[in-house]
């Protein structure tokens, strides 16, 4: 009986290895139990087991879940091997937590020193940032026509991916659950096709999506008054938080101020108040070209 337990104890550790990785995946993109169920195929109280280390799952339920968490079955299974190597944002956590304890000032120099020296390493994306209402979907649509690239609203693509709008998203998992969905869409936007991104407004206040956007793409901040971004907004659909609140323009601008500092990242600012969707675009177009120039002149000596 003894020879039997120690025999099964390996089996025992292997599988709650699995089960801890398997959560952890999941927690880190943002998936809940019952959404990996959906993706997977696979019944809550399985994957529950599963994350316990109880279940033994056969090779094609570990394919399901793999599939449903972006992964590969090799980077979910447990590896023997300590420092095997997980993705690219293990690098990225790593600077970032080295910045755990410094302030926006310090955080904000840093990293632009760090684009600096890993100017090399950018695609050639162009993303887009700034409040909702700056123009980051019309802007992008014709840049990417522009261009003859993709557009990738990362919105549109939350909501495809999670399949709930994202007033649901808010009011069902809350925003916690939004921003960790957001960090892995663009986190797989941007080993796509280089094409234009269109970010949330609040994607520049998680540290890791910051850098990243800082390591792999040309950032543009496009700018807006207070008064055109409410006026923008209140012309547009779904927006009832925004339009509904008492005092509309002190709430963005509470917001506004604790983004700046983020959204001054950007290689390229735009102010939007006044000038014409053509105009704007024409001004991106034109520095991104530049830039690209600048680079390929720096690369060619």
């Amino acid at each position: 009986m003894a020879a039997e337990t120690d025999a099964a104890e390996p089996s025992r550790l292997y599988l709650a290895k699995l089960g801890e990785e398997v959560r952890k995946l999941r927690q880190r993109r943002g998936i809940t139990l019952k959404r990996l169920a959906q993706l997977s195929g696979l019944s809550d109280r399985f994957i529950i087991d599963v994350e316990k280390g109880k279940a033994n799952p056969s090779l094609a339920s570990v394919i399901s879940l793999a599939d449903a968490l972006q992964t590969s079955v090799t980077d979910l299974l447990p590896s023997d091997n300590p420092t095997k190597t997980r993705n690219s944002s293990t690098s990225v956590k790593q600077i970032l937590a080295l910045l755990k304890n410094c302030s926006d000032e310090q955080i904000s120099r840093i990293l632009s020193c760090l684009s600096f020296y890993l100017d090399g390493t950018k695609s050639s994306h162009i993303c887009l940032i700034g409040m909702r209402g700056a123009g980051k979907t019309t802007v992008g649509n014709i840049l990417a026509r522009s261009l003859k690239v993709p557009f990738y609203e990362l919105d549109a693509l939350i909501v495809k991916d999670t399949g709930l709008s994202l007033r649901e998203i808010f009011d069902l998992e809350g925003e916690n659950y939004y921003r960790a969905v957001e960090e892995r869409i663009l986190e797989r936007v941007l080993k796509k096709t280089p094409g234009v991104i269109a970010a949330g407004g609040g994607l520049v206040m998680n540290p890791t999506s910051l850098l990243r956007l800082k390591l792999h793409t040309f950032m543009v901040w496009l700018q807006a008054s207070p008064e055109t971004l409410i006026a923008r907004v209140r012309a547009g659909k779904d927006q009832p938080r925004l339009s509904a609140h008492p005092d509309v323009k002190k709430q963005l601008k509470a917001i506004l101020d604790r983004r700046t500092p983020h959204y001054a990242q950007a290689d390229l600012i735009v102010n939007t108040s006044d000038k014409s969707v053509e105009a704007i675009s024409k001004t991106i177009l034109n520095a991104f070209r530049s830039s690209a120039n600048s680079k390929a002149t720096q690369s060619s000596n």
